[in-house]
């Protein structure tokens, strides 16, 4: 009896030290009195139906994250372009403060009462912190070869005409900067133009004095501002053309048109004060125009209509496209921004006039001696 319950513990014994020496991932179980092992289960893993569920509850997620990030995106672009106009409007200040005059639509201006043929924007470059863009360009040398639609870019001022200036760009307009099709030349674009008046009967032409701030060799003061500098549109926000011309029925894109209507077809020039062309523009030609161009905003360093320039003829984001005729025409401000348009004043101020804003208040916006009433609620 004593050697059989010796023999027991010596068995146990050894069991002790065999269980010690066993695999942690192993566990010995005992069931009848015999001694088992049970290996545990392997990771559970995603079946078919369970992944479908996550990538579904991802994509709603992006779908509803999306708009929030574009939203945000757009607020913060639009933040930017207002004071991309604000410090415009300060160079224009400063422009008036050193010069005694704002720039003209073109100019500098000669004595003789002609210009040198730059932008608006290409003057105030020293007062954006572009003194050595400024001296690429030399004004002792004409801006463009030859004259109407054939005119080029002289090839003098190709290394500052290519050159993009971030401050006279908007960041959400998303069109590619540079143009590559017109004037025979590769230009940087701007997407911010001058206030060239109502655009009204014989201020359609910026060859000659508008009733608006800017024209060709214009020499406006702020003392000039009859109406109230706060009353006077500076300048406001464009958007850039596609770089190419078009025909046939109106091309559709996003957003507000960004193509001009060319009606130039059977029109001649007025050479002579008021300007203009012959016949004259007129809202049933360009609403049924077959020939449209892409090059607003071509280039910052044009002091063309089409370029840097805007009239109050057609509301802000106005859903018809900018019609012209040999270069004078309606050219609207338009901008990436579903509510309206940011537009600078003549005080310096940076505001956002909504597309809803009744086109006689638009207009008189845009004059500067009008004498029109302006109500404080047009924004």
């Amino acid at each position: 009896m004593h050697t059989r319950l010796r023999t027991m513990d010596s068995w146990k014994s050894s069991l002790v030290v065999r269980l010690g020496s066993q695999q942690p991932s192993r566990r010995r179980w005992w069931f009848l009195g015999e001694p088992t092992y049970r290996n545990p289960s392997p990771l559970a893993g995603f079946t078919l139906i369970e992944l479908l569920v996550v990538i579904a509850i991802i994509g709603l997620l992006m779908a509803l994250l999306l708009p929030a990030i574009q939203r945000v995106r757009m607020a913060a672009n639009a933040v930017r372009s207002r004071n991309h106009l604000r410090q415009l409007a300060i160079a224009m200040h400063n422009h008036h403060d050193n010069l005694g005059t704002l720039p003209g639509a073109s100019g500098p201006a000669k004595p003789d009462g002609t210009d040198f043929g730059f932008s608006a924007l290409a003057q105030i470059l020293p007062y954006v912190e572009q003194e050595n863009l400024q001296r690429l360009i030399d004004l002792t040398q004409p801006l463009y070869l030859g004259a109407g639609p054939k005119r080029v870019l002289n090839p003098v001022h190709q290394p500052a005409a290519a050159t993009v200036v971030p401050l006279f760009l908007n960041p959400q307009d998303g069109q590619k900067p540079i143009f590559m099709n017109y004037f025979n030349a590769q230009t940087a674009g701007t997407n911010y133009a001058v206030n060239t008046g109502t655009g009204l009967g014989s201020f359609v032409d910026i060859r000659y004095p508008t009733d608006g701030v800017f024209w060709n060799g214009s020499q406006v003061r702020l003392t000039d501002l009859f109406d109230g500098s706060s009353n006077t549109l500076l300048m406001a926000e464009i958007l850039m053309g596609p770089d190419h011309d078009a025909s046939g029925p109106l091309p559709q894109s996003a957003g507000p048109p960004r193509w001009s209507a060319n009606r130039s077809a059977g029109r001649t020039v007025v050479h002579n004060p008021p300007g203009g062309v012959n016949p004259p523009l007129n809202d049933a030609d360009c609403q049924s125009a077959t020939s449209y161009r892409g090059a607003r905003g071509a280039g910052w360093i044009y002091p063309d209509l089409s370029s840097t320039g805007f009239n109050a003829y057609l509301p802000p984001n106005s859903p018809r496209p900018d019609c012209f005729a040999h270069g004078s025409g309606w050219y609207a401000a338009r901008s990436p921004y579903p509510a309206g348009v940011h537009c600078s004043f003549g005080d310096g101020s940076v505001r956002l006039v909504r597309n809803t804003i009744h086109l006689q208040v638009w207009r008189a916006l845009a004059t500067r001696a009008g004498g029109e009433p302006i109500s404080s609620a047009f924004e």
